[in-house]
């Protein structure tokens, strides 16, 4: 009976060995269908570097394929720049002259081919920057687009196509820089109907380097020094550009009084602000209007009525 039993486990040992293999085709199978079937990523996403004069610079750009076909990709570079207070990036026809080393960059080879799933290269490029370059911030973008297949964006698990990537360039010419800014407007709204709280500033960039700013919202009530909330975030102001600053207090409850700090660091410059900020729906907002009215105008009736009494009481005496 014993060896009965122990044949069958070895049986039942032997058979699950056999499967395995196929099991784990099968998992890799559907991980593979979970992965767009084109995409295409680069590292670093972003270089930071300074240059001088009649510099030559060598770089790298690593990409990867990272879905699950095979493809073909070209890199090239192109424009880098911002418009409005948003900062909506722009990669073709900035007239800014902070893009000069688009000219100033090129690629031993520009087109690669049969780059498989998991797979990455290392794609050098080269920077010669002229002995005439103007000091001060330049901005490219060296992107990397799969050859053929028609572009999408990467949204959840219904994408398909992946097919350009960028990793941004911000070189800083030695030279005549100059690194200057002023505060444009910080500005604090004094009523919301909901949340979120909001809080609002632009810094202008009036040099012509890159720099960075601090943005602080501090959020207390309206009596005390207790934080209730506090955040902060670093941005970066290109030269020749205003950007606006914004934070939220998603969190903020949808009826309260609060004081909202403001403060903006840059360069040497500190700025701050504060104001007091009432939440309330529009409906308990009008609610409370109509209740002030309806007292006032039984208060001034009142004021009336006891006027009239009063008079009419001066009559009969002097009768």
């Amino acid at each position: 009976m014993k060896n009965r039993i122990r044949g069958l486990l070895l049986g039942a040992a032997l058979v699950f060995s056999a499967m395995l293999p196929i099991f784990s085709t099968v998992a890799a199978a559907e991980n593979d269908e979970a992965k767009p079937r084109i995409w295409i990523q680069v590292s670093p996403v972003s270089n930071q570097l300074t240059l001088d004069e009649g510099q030559k610079y060598d770089g790298k750009l690593k990409v990867t394929n990272v879905g699950a076909d095979t493809f073909d990709f070209r890199v090239y570079t192109n424009d880098y720049f911002v418009t409005d207070l948003d900062y909506e990036p722009i990669y073709e026809g900035s007239e800014s002259t902070r893009n000069q080393i688009v000219d100033w960059t090129s690629f031993d080879q520009t087109e690669y081919k049969n780059l498989e799933p998991g797979a990455s290269i290392e794609v050098p490029y080269h920077i010669a920057v002229p002995d005439s370059a103007p000091g001060g911030s330049q901005y490219a973008v060296l992107f990397a687009e799969v050859v053929g297949e028609e572009q999408q964006q990467l949204t959840g698990t219904a994408i398909q196509t992946v097919n350009r990537v960028g990793s941004l360039l911000f070189a800083k010419i030695r030279g005549e820089t100059q690194e200057t800014g002023e505060l444009a407007s910080i500005d604090q709204n004094w009523l919301f109907f909901a949340p979120p709280v909001t809080a609002q500033s632009v810094v202008k960039n009036t040099g012509n380097v890159d720099f960075a700013v601090h943005h602080t919202v501090t959020i207390k009530p309206p009596l005390g020094d207790k934080e209730i909330y506090k955040n902060t975030v670093d941005k970066l102001i290109l030269p020749e550009t205003s950007r606006k600053l914004e934070q939220k207090w998603e969190e903020a409850p949808f009826v309260g009084l609060f004081r909202v700090e403001n403060q903006v660091k840059f360069l040497d410059q500190t700025h701050s602000d504060f104001s007091y900020v009432l939440i309330a729906p529009l409906w308990l907002l009008i609610t409370a209007a109509v209740i002030l009215l309806l007292i006032i105008v039984i208060a001034v009736r009142m004021i009336v009525v006891g006027v009239r009494n009063r008079r009419l009481r001066k009559a009969k005496s002097a009768a």
